[in-house]
């Protein structure tokens, strides 16, 4: 599966300190209105990137029909979101595709078949070596 997506959520926090995130988060602790206007602006759109990605897997029957639709972007946002917020680790493109397959091993229906689908539309077979 492509993890363009992912990364495009990687980059964004990737570019702002962690020093301003945790300002702008503590900023928003005692207003809704501001906190919901953060979000908006900050989390909303590389979120629903990720869920477009999702939708599509889902309607293609590549994911399980128990699948938490909701859950999912929030898993793979939360390793980007902790350490954007706490600057300890950068997180790599290796990590966010290592990040996107371990999920995804338990919510495919098919995963060895998945990753060969991505393999095609990749066209690079060597970005997936670990996962055949």
């Amino acid at each position: 599966m492509r993890c363009d997506a992912i990364k495009l959520y990687v980059s964004a926090f990737q570019r702002m300190p962690s020093e301003a995130l945790a300002s702008l988060l503590a900023d928003c602790g005692d207003d809704p209105q501001r906190r919901e206007s953060f979000v908006a602006a900050l989390f909303d759109p590389p979120r629903a990137a990720v869920g477009q990605v999702l939708d599509g897997a889902l309607a293609r029957g590549y994911l399980r029909d128990d699948v938490d639709r909701g859950l999912l972007p929030d898993l793979l946002a939360s390793l980007v979101h902790y350490r954007a917020l706490f600057g300890h680790a950068v997180t790599s493109d290796d990590e966010v595709e290592q990040a996107v397959y371990t999920l995804l091993r338990g919510a495919a229906v098919d995963y060895p078949k998945l990753v060969e689908i991505s393999r095609k539309k990749d066209g690079d077979p060597r970005i997936h070596h670990r996962h055949a």
